[in-house]
């Protein structure tokens, strides 16, 4: 509850965390593709979500530094490394893009009338974006409380995010054409 997903990359079974970085991270690219075709002309709510792709990518190439006695026995702020500063600057397209890519696909299917699907994206966007805060302020210490469930409300905001991308991904392949 309390140390960010990112942190599961460190020791011997952190291959697996890497490949929940890769997997995913392609699987987004692929999705940015498909949501370009579907929406031309030039959308940048497609540009975002490959900058989603790209920041999962970049995440499993460069490894979280410790954070908050995780693993057990570091301390609770260790120095930080360049890797594990690459690593939390990949993370900015995915918690910023994630959000504002909703909210323009939120507008694009308000314009197609699609109204249901237009509320959805943008209350995703708004919720991504209040467990994103939420786990910002529990994972730099500032508030002790919210330090405790950092990492759940981290998973809650990357929770959401693939849900929507993949209820969107689905809608898309029922309803639009090529």
């Amino acid at each position: 509850l309390r140390h960010p997903v990112s942190v599961l990359a460190l020791g011997e079974l952190g291959w697996i965390q890497v490949l929940n970085f890769f997997i995913p991270g392609a699987l987004m690219l692929a999705f940015a593709i498909r949501l370009r075709r579907a929406f031309r002309p030039a959308f940048w709510g497609s540009f975002l979500i490959g900058l989603v792709g790209v920041g999962c990518v970049a995440s499993g190439m460069f490894t979280s530094d410790p954070i908050n006695g995780y693993p057990p026995g570091t301390p609770l702020f260790p120095m930080q490394t360049t890797e594990g500063m690459i690593h939390s600057l990949s993370a900015l397209p995915v918690f910023l893009g994630w959000p504002i890519a909703c909210g323009l696909v939120g507008r694009r299917f308000w314009k197609l009338g699609q109204r249901g699907w237009a509320i959805y994206s943008v209350v995703t966007a708004i919720a991504i974006v209040v467990t994103t805060g939420l786990a910002g302020l529990g994972l730099s210490q500032t508030n002790l409380a919210l330090s405790e469930v950092a990492g759940a409300f981290q998973r809650l905001s990357v929770i959401l995010g693939f849900a929507w991308t993949a209820f969107v991904a689905h809608h898309l392949m029922r309803s639009l054409p090529e």
